[in-house]
């Protein structure tokens, strides 16, 4: 009976000992699993999340740009509150890195308008256009390179029947 008992035992450990090897690999591939795709899948989340911040801002930017320089008094004036209006913007989204932004401002004046001369006037069209290079860092980098630029534009006239005093 003993011999019975103990070789039922030895049995069971050898078998035991078989499986061992079979034991917490489910806990190696979880984690395997986890940081080769969970990590990265968060990262690239969480850089287009950036993008879009930046795309939500760069819009509101220029099209605020836009309507400042056409309610402006002169052109200087209109340029300097333009970019006053877009960096304000730019740093209520967060993006507010002034080396990462670019503000262009291009006004042309329509051929059959003869009070607009040099692109500021009644009926000119105003283009604004914002950059902004969203920064890239870790695994994405090579794919995209170090920054993502994210361009908006807006075009707006200036009213053809205002007064300018400038």
């Amino acid at each position: 009976m003993i011999g019975r008992r103990l070789l039922a035992f030895v049995r069971t450990r050898n078998a035991r000992l078989r499986a061992a090897p079979e034991e917490g690999s489910g806990v190696i591939e979880f984690a395997v699993i986890f940081v080769g795709l969970v990590v990265p899948l968060v990262y690239a989340i969480v850089t287009m999340a950036g993008v879009q911040r930046a795309m939500l801002g760069t819009s509101s930017a220029a099209r605020e740009a836009g309507r400042v320089y056409a309610v402006a008094d002169s052109e200087a004036q209109g340029r300097a509150r333009a970019d006053q209006a877009a960096g304000e913007i730019l740093a209520n989204h967060d993006l507010d890195e002034g080396a990462r932004r670019r503000v262009t401002i291009t006004a042309f004046c329509p051929a059959d308008e003869p009070n607009c001369s040099g692109g500021f006037g009644r009926g000119a069209t105003v283009e604004v256009t914002v950059t902004y290079r969203v920064p890239v860092a870790g695994f994405l980098q090579p794919v995209v390179g170090i920054d993502l630029p994210v361009k908006a534009t807006h075009r707006t006239r200036i009213d053809r029947y205002r007064e300018l005093t400038g």
